[in-house]
């Protein structure tokens, strides 16, 4: 439990963006999560469910997550302390 707690205390949301944007465009798309979900060992979650979790949180409509959209998904709805000292 330590553990879990250590890693969650020292998570770093832009260094996962930033590693999941490989080629370093500023921007992530399905393909580029699809790819890392991949390498890292995780199967439980299909193309189609990256492909509807990218368009919900696209605010701009083109497709792509900046990172900005990325912390909207890792962030809690109900910390707006957090959210706001995040972005």
């Amino acid at each position: 439990m330590r553990q879990i707690l250590a890693a969650i205390r020292d998570f770093e949301p832009y260094a996962a963006f930033k590693r999941i944007d490989r080629n370093g465009t500023g921007y992530i798309g399905t393909k580029e999560i699809c790819q890392f979900e991949r390498e890292n060992g995780f199967r439980e979650v299909s193309p189609e469910d990256f492909i509807f979790m990218v368009n919900y949180f696209d605010l701009d409509g083109d497709g792509m997550l900046n990172y900005h959209d990325f912390l909207q998904i890792l962030l809690p709805c109900d910390n707006p302390f957090l959210r706001s000292a995040a972005t």
